[in-house]
């Protein structure tokens, strides 16, 4: 692989990811709300020449650079939708501003994940204009709605499978290969209600309700030695009463379960139901709910997704990581970690589908969500070599 070269053409296109990032910056593209980002990528890639651009029925922007052939297939994936920018005076530099300064770009999504995003589009035609296109294809995907439930990638994993993804969420130019995933347990716990000078007359589910809490502190979770410890964190709780003299007839408990690969939602209802009967007062009726959303995509699509992401892991000694780790280290001249993440991705969704998922951008996960959010320009510029060497070194078979 010529490193050199490549290190030479992510200098000459650093200027076009900054121009390009910064215009996705000063676009709003809430979850649902990504129209015009997907316009500007889709635009984009055209004057790029991408071989096909595609957009599907829930507003997915698919480019394609095909490969010389014989290789692997590798997707390129960001999400075109943001959190929401919270109050205006918590920012230093304007949310939508795309300002550059100190070195850093600024901005909502700066880092989650228009930094990255823009880096991956420049990376993949930048290839196809210096003559180096990789053995297989290469696929650079936007999806919507990662922000509230991951169903723009919950929608596109069974319909495009490649052999690699590379994942452009935070990890500081590093390689990370799998992370916990995130469920929400409702727990409707249902008794009686009464006016509260007369408690006897009904069942308040408060007190089942305080004891699955107090019993949640001592549940034995599962463990992994790579990804640690599987947690469960009551988030929030409310009643059908408004009324301070009325005891509630239905308590609902929201339940944040954090859970390490290898461990199942089959499994992980099993344990709460196991745990809630124990708990229940005589008369309480209990139901588990896994939360899910309702999605309306910005095409008008609808549909229904986890309101979580699933777990996924990646083997770290995988012949295909540590193949990107060292391609990586001689692009880069110093060296790339192995790790996990400690926020949730879409990973999980291609993962499912038998793609070896990795996750790789210029970003650093201590800014994201924040009024912070921010890339730093050096940052990208190894982003941009290091997508051109994972697009030339995975395509080819180990």
């Amino acid at each position: 692989m010529e490193y050199e070269k490549l290190a030479i053409i992510a200098n000459a296109k650093l200027q076009d990811a900054i121009q390009l990032a910064q215009k996705m910056i000063r676009i709003r593209s809430l979850s649902g709300e990504e129209k015009e980002m997907a316009e500007l990528v889709g635009a984009t890639m055209q004057a790029l020449s991408y071989d096909k651009i595609t957009v599907d029925e829930a507003g997915n922007v698919i480019g394609l650079i095909k490969g010389t052939g014989g290789g692997r297939s590798i997707m390129f994936n960001c999400h075109l939708d943001t959190v929401d920018c919270g109050e205006l005076s918590r920012w230093k530099h304007h949310p939508f501003a795309g300002d550059v300064s100190d070195g850093t770009l600024w901005g909502l999504g700066a880092s989650d994940t228009k930094g990255a995003f823009a880096c991956q589009i420049i990376a993949a035609a930048a290839l196809k204009q210096a003559g180096l296109l990789p053995q297989g294809d290469v696929y650079v995907v936007g999806v919507v709605h990662e922000e509230t439930s991951g169903f723009g990638s919950t929608f596109l994993a069974p319909k495009l499978s490649t052999d690699i993804v590379v994942l452009g969420e935070a990890s500081d130019n590093q390689i990370k290969v799998g992370h916990r995933g995130r469920m929400q347990f409702d727990i409707h716990l249902e008794g009686k209600s009464t006016h509260a000078s007369a408690p006897n007359r009904g069942i308040n589910p408060h007190y089942s309700a305080a004891r699955i809490l107090l019993s949640l502190e001592s549940l034995l979770l599962k463990s992994d030695s790579f990804f640690g410890v599987s947690s469960v964190a009551p988030t929030l709780y409310m009643t059908d009463q408004t009324s301070s003299n009325v005891t509630p007839g239905e308590v609902v408990l929201s339940l944040d379960w954090r859970n390490i690969p290898i461990e199942t939602e089959e499994e992980i209802q099993g344990l709460l139901k196991e745990l809630v009967n124990k708990c229940l007062q005589p008369g309480v009726l209990a139901e588990i709910e896994l939360k899910m959303r309702d999605v309306t995509c910005y095409t008008g699509h609808k549909g229904r997704a986890l309101a979580g992401e699933p777990s996924f892991a990646t083997p770290p000694h995988d012949s295909d990581v540590l193949h990107a780790q060292a391609i990586l280290e001689k692009a880069f001249q110093h060296e790339v970690e192995i790790d996990i993440c400690q926020f949730a991705t879409d990973g999980g969704h291609f993962r499912s589908r038998g793609s070896k998922v990795i996750i790789f951008s210029p970003s650093e996960e201590k800014y994201c969500h924040t009024s912070e959010d921010s890339v730093l320009i050096a940052k990208m510029e190894e982003a941009i070599l290091g997508n051109m060497v994972l697009a030339l070194g995975l395509s080819k078979s180990i």
